[in-house]
């Protein structure tokens, strides 16, 4: 398994980096930060009817705005 975005580069080697190459990394750190969001939340969620209904509730929120 891949070592974690944060830990693959050094503050130094992030700062050697051009903008382009800065913007690139930082948006996959996010997406991957993301993904592990969404797989501890299945994980937290699955099974938890409180979870779940807290879950529909705030989508049902949203979407009247």
């Amino acid at each position: 398994m891949d070592a974690p975005l944060f830990k693959r580069l050094s503050r130094e080697e992030f700062n050697r980096l051009n903008l382009t190459q800065k913007m690139i990394y930082l948006r996959a750190l996010v997406a991957e930060a993301h993904g592990r969001v969404q797989d501890e939340r299945q994980t937290v969620d699955h099974g938890n009817p409180i979870s779940q209904a807290l879950r529909r509730l705030t989508k049902r929120i949203r979407k009247t705005g």
